[in-house]
């Protein structure tokens, strides 16, 4: 999968062609992808209307995986160190 530079992918991993439900992800153009936790991410993002391109599970799983974008984690207070 190529994505242009200063760009991304909004993606939907398809386990079989028709299946629905597939994890969700944004893939950035260094080649990463961070997978969205909940359907109100998309949103959050700036990516409101954005219809994801399904593609082969397979495919999205060799992009190597960043952290998953999770607005509670992101809300979390650390721990001190």
């Amino acid at each position: 999968m190529l994505v242009e530079p200063g760009r991304g992918a909004v993606v939907e991993a398809a386990a079989a062609p028709g299946a629905t439900g597939g994890a969700v992800s944004v893939v950035t153009d260094l080649g990463r992808r961070y997978v969205l936790t909940g359907g109100d991410v998309l949103g959050m993002l700036g990516y409101a209307g954005v219809r994801p391109v399904r593609l082969p599970a397979g495919l999205v799983d060799l992009v190597p995986a960043g952290s998953p974008l999770d607005p509670a984690a992101a809300r979390a207070v650390a721990a001190p160190a």
